[in-house]
């Protein structure tokens, strides 16, 4: 076949594979060699079961023939001056010999298919300068390299991926085996994804999590087999267990990469480390019993109850319901009860009398549909028996007696019987003048002595007390009760009252005492026998106003007593002697009938009143007061010379703050000298003043043994002078 006249190099692509061919023209029998390469190219692999990839790092040439051979040798060369075909299919590309076939004639990469599983094959690369005729290959210092294929990758996974015995620190996986000559086993904490192996990888297994080699992403080697244990894992967490078949070992692994065959697994929980403790047994009858005891560690805790016997004990992975009724809650066996599966009181009913029950409780920890228990007192449980039932119980026959209520006011009173023939009594009271509801069979109530916050018989009747002799308080003011006292005999739980021929006394409370105190007594308008008294009011109904002569306090009145007030000192009623009531009532009061230049005290007892109820607030302040002295008729000295001496006058005349305030209106200068003068014109205080146009004033303090009476101002000024007469109070 004669060739086209001009090179050509065609390449057909078919299902990634090319055919690659070399002619030469006419002519070409007289071309000459090209010049030969001497660099040889450099290259290295990419594997899989029937297939390799040659990636090229080109020597000097212009060109490169890629030859391969099955086995580990290539002796066949390319000979100059020849062209070749190239296939990427092994097997049909140009022969060099010894079944030496072109896979390639140009470019960096070249890909050869067609291939035998885990074989190896020679690649030789030669670089070449030249078409045609004219091809120059470098020979002798070619680089030739061994390649293995890999394994062919399994075609059947792993199946039936199984997880048991789940703890909380590790699991048991196990499937069943592929077609491939081994498997890998991985695990990553979480729920699916991370990473797959790879092929050129060499994995070092470890079934402790985290041990084994790392391929990325948390994922670890766990083992190269099933079944396998995995510990070293974290105690309610979620994992996913992943198994690839593979064939082949080392860098030739293949691996089935289907990742659907993985399961997921959630480890389990502990038991509680700390047992429930300090149990103790209260509130115990013939039915009844409360158990209390303080939390161990776990998330929670049942306690599980047998009569007679030791409990059986909860098993492993396995809830149960709870009901404080004995005999209602999950059976755990052998009729032992789930009494309770939450907190750490518990009333627990439907008991037995007088009978023995053994019990227990198990903390636990869970999660999910595991649950496990820490089950260390079981064998040390504890017990307590009910209650008997009591004797039967009748009332008492004989009631109480002499009742009566003393000691009464506004909001307690003294309540005294004696007792009957029962083995107790109930005091109760109602407000109102009769028992509005006796107290009912077998009912037990709690007493307390203020009104209102014992056991409530009806809404008027409470339980105030237990004893026959009791002060009961909480009352109301100005309030009608009445008190019973009731014999009762009891056994615990059955109560029998006495319900007919009980004694009832009705009283009546106090008004209520004031309690704001009258303030700021004033006394005004003192004479020689008489004074004007006012005071504040307090926020009684009324106040008594008492004197009493001498500086002492007054006697103070008793309450539930009233007193006649008289405004004439001595003629009201004397509560004590020398303390007389001068009024009752409200206002100020003038008294009258005082003798002259005596002492008085002066009291304001506030008090409220309801018919002949007086409640009187004590107050033991007072005040006291002088009466006036007679006057003594003061004759004013024989006139004296008086010059015109005009603008001088005396405020205040007559003067009873013993003070006296001098004023003057004039228009000159000069000294002014101003005496205060005796009644028999002696002078005994004096001052001088310098003065200017204008208004002036002087005051003098008289000493308080001033006798009181007449005396004179004397004012002179510039040789004037004038006198004035003043009276002192």
């Amino acid at each position: 076949m004669k060739l086209p006249s001009i090179f050509a190099l065609v390449v057909l692509f078919i299902s990634s594979q090319f055919n690659v061919s070399a002619g030469t023209g006419s002519g070409d029998a007289n071309r000459p060699l090209a010049n030969e390469p001497t660099v040889s190219a450099n290259f290295s692999f990419s594997t899989r079961d029937r297939y390799i990839q040659v990636d090229i790092a080109p020597g000097d040439g212009e060109n490169r023939l890629v030859v391969i051979r099955k086995g580990n040798t290539l002796t066949a060369q390319p000979v100059d001056g020849s062209t070749y075909l190239a296939y990427s299919q092994f097997g049909l590309g140009s022969n060099l010999g010894n079944l030496s076939y072109v896979v390639g004639t140009s470019g960096t990469t070249v890909q050869v298919y067609n291939l035998e599983p885990n074989t190896e094959y020679s690649v030789g690369v030669f670089e070449y300068n030249g078409t045609g005729n004219g091809t120059n290959y470098f020979q002798a210092g070619s680089t030739v390299k061994v390649v293995r294929t890999r394994f062919s990758p399994p075609t059947q996974s792993a199946s039936n991926l199984q997880v048991s015995d789940i703890q909380p620190t590790s699991f048991r996986f196990n499937a069943n085996p592929g077609n491939g000559t081994a498997r890998l086993v991985t695990v990553r904490q979480g729920n699916g994804g991370g990473s797959h192996p790879n092929p050129d990888s060499v994995y070092s297994p470890n079934s402790v999590f985290g041990e084994g080699s790392l391929l990325g992403a948390g994922v670890y080697a766990a083992s190269f087999g099933t079944p396998v244990e995995i510990t070293g894992l974290t105690m309610r967490t979620n994992y996913t267990v992943f198994v690839y078949e593979f064939n082949g070992m080392g860098s030739g692994t293949s691996y089935g990469y289907d990742t659907t065959k993985k399961i997921n697994v959630r480890t389990g929980v502990s038991a509680p480390v700390v047992a429930a403790s300090n149990f103790q047994v209260t509130e115990v009858t013939t039915s009844s019993v409360r158990i209390s005891f303080t939390p161990g560690s776990g998330d929670s805790r049942i306690l599980y109850m047998r009569k007679d016997t030791l409990p059986a004990q909860p098993a492993a992975n396995t809830f149960y319901q709870a009901n404080a009724a004995f005999g209602l809650g999950s059976d755990i066996g052998n009729q032992t009860y789930v009494i309770s599966d939450t907190g750490s009181s518990v009333l627990i009913t439907g008991l037995q009398s007088d009978s023995r029950y053994v019990f227990s409780v198990s903390e636990y920890n869970a999660d999910g549909a595991r649950v496990s228990y820490l089950n260390t007192g079981w064998e040390n449980p504890n017990y307590f028996r009910t209650n008997a039932f009591p004797p039967a119980v009748i009332a008492p026959t004989e009631a109480a007696s002499g009742l009566s209520v003393s000691e009464i006011d506004e909001s307690s009173a003294l309540v005294t019987a004696s007792a009957g023939n029962g083995l107790r009594r109930l005091v109760i009271v109602s407000k109102g003048n009769v028992i509005s509801r006796f107290p009912a069979e077998d009912s037990i109530y709690t007493t307390d002595t203020v009104y209102g916050q014992g056991g409530r018989v009806d809404s008027l009747t409470f339980a105030v007390g237990d004893t026959a002799v009791m002060k009961v308080g909480g009352l109301t003011p100005n309030t009608q009760y009445t008190v019973s006292v009731v014999e009762y005999n009891t056994n615990g739980e059955l109560v029998r009252y006495l319900l007919n021929g009980n004694p009832v006394h009705t009283f009546t409370t106090t008004i209520s005492r004031p309690d704001v105190k009258a303030d700021t007594i004033v006394v005004l308008d003192i004479d020689t026998t008489s004074a004007n008294i006012s005071y504040t009011s307090g926020n009684g109904s009324g106040a008594l106003v008492i004197v009493r002569e001498g500086n002492a306090g007054p006697a103070l009145p008793v309450d539930n007593q009233q007193y006649a007030a008289n405004a004439s000192f001595g003629t009201g009623y004397q509560i004590a002697p020398g303390s007389f009531v001068v009024q009752a009532g409200r206002g100020s009061v003038v008294v009258t009938g005082l003798k002259p230049g005596t002492q008085y005290a002066v009291a304001v007892i506030e008090y409220n009143s309801a018919g002949n109820d007086y409640r009187y607030l004590s107050d033991d302040r007072f005040v006291v007061f002088r009466t006036k002295a007679r006057d003594t008729i003061v004759t004013p000295p024989p006139p004296v010379p008086v010059d015109s001496l005009q603008g001088i006058s005396v405020m205040g005349n007559p003067v009873t703050d013993n003070i006296v305030r001098i004023s003057f209106d004039t228009n000159e200068t000069g000294t002014l000298h101003v005496q205060l003068l005796s009644a028999s014109g002696m002078p005994f205080r004096q001052t001088t003043v310098d003065i200017v146009p204008g208004t002036a004033e002087i005051r003098f303090a008289l000493p308080a043994s001033t006798p009181r009476g007449y005396m004179f101002v004397q004012a002179m000024l510039n040789g004037r002078r004038t006198v004035v007469r003043i009276l002192v109070m």
